[in-house]
């Protein structure tokens, strides 16, 4: 999947594609010294771009309560950082984001846990 996406980046536009979002430094495993926390932006991106999904939609699939308004935590994670009632987005809530995406393969984080623990041991 090569095709060219655009992420909305306050108030910019950056064109990229499938394949270098999943490189992205929010797309890496919590335990990667890497990972860095998604954006508003790259929620946004996912949940619209990826997935084709309105907020009520999304805050269903992961089990937060919605109403006729959609659903207040998905809007409060795609709210402005900095804005008083952002949120940011559960790490859990990202992943399931990313996987029924096809961003990431639930065998990899599996993978990447196992190693964590082996290293622990």
């Amino acid at each position: 999947m090569s095709e060219t996406k655009v992420i909305y980046t306050a108030g910019n536009t950056v064109d990229i594609t499938f394949e270098d979002f999943k490189g992205l430094p929010c797309v890496q495993h919590r335990l990667s010294p890497d990972f860095v926390a998604p954006t508003p932006d790259e929620i946004r991106y996912v949940r619209i771009n990826l997935l084709g999904w309105p907020q009520t939609k999304l805050g269903a699939f992961l089990g937060y309560p919605i109403d006729k308004k959609g659903c207040a935590t998905v809007r409060r994670w795609e709210r402005p950082i900095g804005a008083s009632n952002h949120r940011n987005i559960e790490y859990n809530a990202w992943r399931r984001m990313l996987i029924a995406a096809g961003v990431i393969d639930e065998e990899v984080d599996l993978l990447t846990a196992e190693k964590h623990l082996e290293l622990l041991a």
